[in-house]
């Protein structure tokens, strides 16, 4: 058994473990396998590294066996390489996958033992300037939601405690007609649901930073939960005016989305007065891992068998997802292990992540445009746009480059101009530039908004290759 680090104690009943009645109501429909995986989510924190590994190891053993049974892509791996069921499984014998498998064919890697109509249709937000969609199930999910509260739980946070949720509002991009009030009101009973107040993270002006203040001193919130560039604009805002949040008592801070830099964590410990827990995920796998109290990087190794390769990029395997598999998947981010599992609990440590890093974009105005709304004025037209990249050059220029797989007609590319001029402001000069290829930046990661004008930018030397140009 490992020498486990103090932790509140956490109740293995899950609606005993929410912290109030409407959260309960609510996870029974919106994660109904919760209750079910909970119990062995959080007993998984009290094996040693050695019965974690095993644990690891069967599932991708029960995995495996049951894709070259049931999924078109891996019967064919397996009577091309001769595997049969009840083999012994070697994780790097398996083929990896990357997006471009995946769009080929959707139906390739669904699994036949699972109705459709069990399924979920999802696509990534383009993080990568690469979107693609996929099919999801509920029991994948609801695991991944165990996860992630297994380790807010050593923070002392609960599902249902008082959460002001700094995220975007992407539904007023797609939404039109009488889907609006619809849309206004299921968010309204969402956040009641879950004891929640939302700050819209997309537009951050020095005014509308000032009432998410006065927001937040209001609703009183136990945890935030946002967007690190977000986080960072109200604790820059707290710090500037040397005036921390009035009677807000904060257990911690959870950022996601974005990779948190260390002036950043720095400014919101300072500024929030509490632990800065970081998040690392993606919208194919979930929650992969998670920052605990004294500062590890714990991967979810029971749910995802993690690699780097040879270049440091992260393939992933969702041990926990039969109905549709993602087998050694690339994910598009790097990756560096820890040399040794930190004491306390036996999950594999990350020391470091290059993942999705996202910019604030200064306004010719004053104040900012969160990065991610700049990715919804593509959204509407990526059945032609297969690639993408905003370039914020200076801050009244700004260039789109664009890989197409069909032409993108003239009157798309003047959408595509004007609804970022109405972000950015109509003095911002836009300009389309359809290419055949997108260079990473010096990291190594795509970038998919890139500004050379914000602070993040300035204050981070590998944010911006020129060579991009």
């Amino acid at each position: 058994m490992t020498d486990h680090a103090q932790k509140p104690a956490v109740s293995t009943d899950f609606g005993r473990f929410c912290a109030n009645w409407r959260i309960r109501v609510k996870d029974r429909r919106a994660h109904p396998y919760a209750k079910e995986f909970w119990p062995e989510c959080l007993a998984v924190d009290q094996l040693s590294r050695e019965q974690l590994l095993e644990l690891r190891q069967s599932r991708l053993t029960e995995l495996v066996n049951h894709a070259v049974q049931h999924v078109p892509f891996y019967k064919r791996w397996a009577k091309t390489n001769g595997f049969s069921v009840g083999d012994p499984v070697q994780i790097d014998t398996l083929p990896i996958v990357t997006k471009a498998d995946f769009r080929e064919d959707i139906d390739q890697f669904q699994s036949d033992a699972f109705d459709l109509a069990t399924m979920g249709l999802s696509k990534t937000s383009g993080s990568s300037g690469e979107p693609f969609r996929f099919r999801t199930h509920r029991r994948a999910h609801d695991y991944s939601y165990c996860c992630l509260w297994r380790a807010l739980s050593r923070a002392g946070l609960r599902p249902g405690m008082r959460r002001a949720y700094i995220w975007g509002t992407s539904w007023q991009f797609i939404t039109k007609g009488l889907n609006v009030p619809l849309t206004r009101l299921r968010l309204k009973l969402r956040d009641w649901f879950n004891d929640t107040c939302s700050i819209n993270a997309y537009t951050l002006t020095d005014e509308n930073v000032s009432a998410a203040v006065a927001q937040l001193e209001r609703f009183r919130p136990r945890y935030l939960h946002g967007y690190v560039s977000a986080l960072y604009t109200i604790a820059r805002h707290l710090l500037e005016r040397g005036k921390p949040l009035k009677q807000v008592n904060l257990l911690a801070v959870v950022t996601e989305s974005e990779k948190v830099y260390g002036f950043q964590h720095e400014a919101m410990r300072e500024a929030f007065n509490c632990s800065v827990l970081e998040h690392y995920g993606s919208v194919e796998f979930g929650n992969l891992a998670e920052r605990d109290v004294e500062g590890h990087m714990r991967v979810n190794d029971d749910m995802f068998w993690v690699e780097a390769n040879e270049r440091g990029e992260a393939i992933i395997t969702n041990l926990m997802q039969p109905a549709y598999p993602f087998i050694r998947y690339k994910l598009g981010d790097l990756i560096e292990f820890a040399p040794e599992v930190a004491p306390g609990l036996p999950y594999t440590c990350l020391k470091q992540i290059v993942g999705r890093t996202v910019d604030l974009i200064p306004v010719p105005a004053g104040g900012y445009v969160h990065g991610v709304a700049l990715a919804h004025v593509i959204d509407p037209h990526l059945q032609v746009v297969s690639k993408y990249q905003i370039h914020q050059q200076a801050i009244d220029c700004v260039v789109v480059r664009l890989i197409t797989h069909e032409q993108l007609m003239p009157e798309a590319q003047q959408k595509i101009v004007a609804d970022l001029k109405n972000l950015l402001g109509e003095v911002v000069d836009v300009k389309v530039e359809l290419v055949d290829h997108i260079a990473p930046a010096k990291s190594g990661k795509y970038r998919w908004v890139i500004s050379d004008v914000s602070d993040v930018a300035q204050r981070t030397f590998a944010s911006y290759n020129p060579e991009e140009k």
